[in-house]
């Protein structure tokens, strides 16, 4: 069962109209492709978008289930960022004088030129880039939060986008002490271009 999205009245899914007033039953249909992808995507958005009149309890069941699915499985991510293993095999080390691993060598790129090669060819930045862990610098354009409470700083690249690096939230000590303006390098791992160049998992070096 549905409820008509101009009256209100309960009706079946499978009705053609509303037998209230009326009104064509074109509701799950205009939003069942995007529900799904919608909800695959941006699993927190669309599950409360589904709590609007009219929608199933069935896309309901599975908006809810899948965002938690999804918030979980982010969560329990572990960090592969070289630069945080480097840091460990350092202190492993300082204790044991046979230890002598060897740092894990990354591309280095300026935000600015890495929004550039973007900008310039996607398909080509996403070959050399995505998947892997990449040495950014650049000047501190944002601090902050997205709806998530991710923590991220964005990198300036252009006028109006950048690089965004998203940081776990082991790391929210150090970038409560970062300062807009300020020159910054991070290794992090390129996730692609949405807007700004994401990446994640980052690591800030010296």
């Amino acid at each position: 069962m549905i409820f008509c999205s101009s009256c209100g009245k309960e009706m079946s899914a499978d009705a053609v109209s509303c037998p209230s007033c009326g009104k064509p039953n074109d509701v799950n249909k205009g939003l069942s492709t995007r529900l799904k992808i919608g909800i695959f995507f941006f699993p927190v958005i669309f599950a409360w978008f589904t709590l609007r009149k009219g929608v199933s309890t069935s896309a309901k069941i599975i908006s809810f289930v899948w965002m938690l699915i999804f918030l979980g499985a982010g969560g329990a991510t572990q960090s592969d960022n070289p630069a945080k293993q480097s840091r460990s095999s350092s202190s492993s080390s300082s204790i044991s004088s046979t230890s002598s691993a060897k740092p894990v060598e990354v591309q280095k790129v300026s935000a600015t030129s890495l929004f550039r090669e973007y900008e310039k060819n996607e398909i080509s930045a996403d070959n050399k880039y995505k998947g892997k862990y990449v040495e950014v610098s650049g000047r501190i354009d944002d601090i902050g939060k997205d709806f998530l409470d991710n923590m991220y700083i964005t990198l300036k690249g252009s006028d109006f986008f950048g690089v965004q690096v998203f940081f776990n939230e082991d790391d929210s000590n150090v970038v409560a002490n970062l300062s807009k303006n300020s020159n910054i390098k991070v290794v992090c791992e390129i996730e692609g271009l949405m807007g700004n160049v994401m990446c994640k998992d980052a690591v800030i070096v010296e």
